[in-house]
């Protein structure tokens, strides 16, 4: 799996051909076709979706935080054509650690503004998660989208164009590699899409979240002293009591700088 930021567009493109051999892995039945999802950021600056999912049409988050294909409203769930529950609970944690149980589903067959999925897996969520930035902030409440949707497929983020295009590999997207794009191996995990980050020639873990409003991390975890910056010269709405930030690096991209906040 690649992260490729390109250096003259505000694009990300993720390759996941390595997962098309998992058994839920999902495929579509028309081959080396492109389904382009235009998006709009939210009051939290993250990317929406509104698409058609087996014939209703819905807005989605966007969020490669967010392993399960699919997070869907319990009324969404009671209509949604060809929708199976399965017994048992999931559980899920969000930033704050609060726990969560939610009804799980699946789709053995599922459409998406008519490119077709196979075998799709989802959890309900009806709770408001996630940690909010500013003391009179609301925790975000949408349905999602997560990485397991996109299996043995190619995704390509456009933050400058604002959409989203799934295909089969990278060519069809009409991506040339070696035209501007910087390559940053991935490693897929239980906690999802982890990159590599320095600070103080120390190296560290994160997770890169489409559905994170800002970059966190936990000072108890650093391995060495920083110099703490105030959180507004990341993020000028950022006047939470508590609240720190630094700089880190991108282990592959050398001096490319990337602001981190820290919450007390």
């Amino acid at each position: 799996m690649y992260f490729l930021p390109n250096k003259h567009t505000a694009a990300i493109i993720f390759a996941l051909f390595f997962l098309v051999s998992s058994p839920t892995a999902l495929g579509a039945t028309v081959p080396e076709k492109v389904m382009h999802m235009p998006f709009v950021w939210d009051d939290t600056a993250t990317p929406i979706v509104r698409i058609e999912i087996n014939g209703i049409w819905e807005n989605f988050m966007i969020d490669t935080g967010a392993l399960i294909a699919l997070h869907l409203f319990s009324d969404v769930i009671a209509r949604l054509p060809g929708l199976i529950p399965e017994p048992g609970k999931h559980r899920t944690t969000d930033l704050t650690g609060k726990v969560f149980l939610n009804d799980k589903f699946y789709i053995p067959k599922l459409s998406i503004n008519g490119m077709e999925f196979k075998n799709v897996k989802g959890i309900s969520v009806n709770t408001p998660q996630g940690m909010m930035f500013s003391p009179d902030s609301i925790p975000p409440h949408s349905m999602m989208i997560g990485l397991d949707l996109f299996k043995g497929k190619a995704v390509l983020i456009d933050y400058q164009k604002q959409r989203l295009s799934v295909a089969d590999n990278t060519q069809t997207l009409g991506i040339n590699i070696a035209d501007g794009w910087i390559s940053l191996p991935l490693r897929l995990t239980q906690e999802g899409v982890k990159i590599k980050v320095i600070k103080n020639s120390k190296e560290y873990n994160m997770l890169l979240d489409t559905g994170a409003t800002v970059s966190v991390f936990f000072k108890e975890r650093l391995k060495s002293p920083f110099v703490s910056l105030s959180c507004q010269t990341v993020m000028k709405e950022m006047d939470h009591e508590g609240c720190e930030a630094s700089d880190f690096q991108l282990n592959e991209m050398g001096a490319t700088e990337i602001g981190l906040m820290q919450y007390c």
